[in-house]
């Protein structure tokens, strides 16, 4: 789930600092506005739950 997703990486606009927390259905992610440097927590929906 969310493989292509890394600690270092990029997701959109946001650079992704760590793992906060993984379940069945989604792994949290806690991040930063590349930007704005603003922090937030992303939840990622595995790709077989998505259409």
């Amino acid at each position: 789930m969310t493989d292509h997703l890394v600690v270092g990486g990029q997701l959109g606009s946001y650079l992704i600092d760590s793992v906060i927390g993984r379940g069945g259905m989604s792994v949290v992610f806690k991040a930063k506005h590349a930007r704005l440097g603003m922090p937030v927590a992303l939840k990622v929906l595995a790709p077989e739950l998505s259409w």
